[in-house]
């Protein structure tokens, strides 16, 4: 049922209104419902996997493993190689997995076909989830090495059609379709651009440019407006990017922000002139050690924290846009209704919900605009 449609507690939590509690892996996906089936994947030291839970009362119903055929190297804490979400259409359950491409499920467990993609060791993994849509499975491979947008038929795994995307380094976004008055569109975030495709043969119809280069967030459309954007630390300078790394209860000063020593020295307990990872608070540069940590050696110095803090910011801003439908071609000048860089998320993707859009940013602010102008609106009762 829509959430229109349901009752939703105002208030909830770990220790109220709760029906059943279930344990579940390591993992960063989202589950999946459909009636009362609930689909999640996770991970353990050898093996990803694709569990089947009850909704009625969180038993598992089934879980099937695979193991994982190339060790990953992550430099960041928090990737996983369960990170995708599965898509289900009632009678299948689809889901990604970068040491294996796409695993295609029946409700009842059963392997219907594997689609295997060339494994590739990426720095932060890979985050962009499947869709379906009328028998159709699109996916978003926007890696280094092998940048595309790929439909498969979802019966059988079979590759549809198959459109390079050019100069995209990483994105971790999850494709859009975009039904509009002027018909449907497969909307895709890359590498400083948002794209449009005709969802029937790939052909590229239209691109918004000077976006977020690696985003998170997925782009999410009503009628004929679709939001997209976020933030993300590439598109700041070197010191904002190392202060923005620590909250508020351990502000860093100017000074520690954009000088190696002054910042060696805020956290440096036994006076080595070197940071180690065990060193640093629990913060989003502990979780990075290793992105500053060049030459692998366990120990930051001088000159690799240097090196973090003079960098310059990369092509592209942290912004949010509006986009009206019905454009070709490059429609940056002509089909962006409004944008925003005030509160934007790094991660959680925009929801539109009764002509309003709703996005949070890390650190708990819910930010709420009028979808038709982007004007800032106060909390309906």
């Amino acid at each position: 049922a829509l959430a229109s449609e349901q009752t939703l507690p105002l208030h909830f939590g770990p220790d109220e209104k709760v029906l059943w509690k279930s344990a579940v892996p390591a993992g960063n996906s989202s589950p999946v419902v459909w009636q009362d089936s609930v689909f999640l994947t996770g991970v353990n030291n050898t093996h990803v996997m694709v569990l089947c839970y009850s909704r009625a009362d969180g038993g598992l119903r089934w879980k099937r493993e695979y193991p994982i055929p190339i060790e990953q190297d992550y430099f960041h804490t928090d990737c996983s190689p369960a990170t995708a979400t599965s898509c289900t259409n009632g009678k299948q359950v689809v889901s990604c997995f970068e040491s294996h491409g796409l695993l295609a499920h029946d409700f009842d467990g059963n392997l219907l076909w594997e689609k295997p993609f060339a494994g590739e060791r990426l720095s932060l993994g890979a985050g962009s989830s499947p869709i379906m849509l009328d028998g159709r499975i699109y996916v978003l491979r926007d890696y280094p090495s092998s940048a595309a947008v790929l439909c498969l038929d979802s019966a059988t795994g079979e590759q549809i059609w198959e459109t390079p995307r050019i100069a995209m380094v990483t994105s971790h976004s999850t494709p859009c379709l975009w039904r509009h008055s002027k018909g449907t569109e497969l909307v895709v975030a890359g590498s400083g651009t948002l794209d449009g495709y005709d969802p029937e043969n790939g052909q590229h119809v239209w691109r918004v440019t000077n976006l977020p280069i690696l985003p998170c967030p997925s782009p999410t459309g009503q009628g004929d407006l679709l939001v997209f954007g976020g933030w993300t630390t590439a598109h700041t300078s070197g010191g904002d990017r190392t202060a923005s790394a620590f909250d508020d209860s351990m502000e860093l000063t100017d000074v520690e922000a954009t000088d190696a020593a002054a910042f060696i020295s805020r956290f440096d307990s036994n006076k080595d002139g070197v940071l180690r990872v065990e060193e640093l608070p629990a913060s989003r540069f502990r979780k990075a050690f290793r992105f500053v940590d060049w030459d692998k050696s366990g120990e930051l110095d001088e000159r690799e924290i240097q090196s973090q803090m003079d960098a310059k910011p990369a092509p592209g801003r942290n912004v949010m846009v509006a986009i009206r439908a019905g454009g070709t071609g490059d429609i940056t000048a002509t089909h962006v209704r409004w944008e925003t860089e005030k509160n934007l998320p790094y991660v959680a993707s925009p929801l539109i919900y009764r002509d309003r859009v709703f996005y949070v940013k890390k650190g708990g602010i819910l930010t709420c605009l009028d979808l038709a102008s982007g004007t800032a609106q106060s909390p309906r009762r």
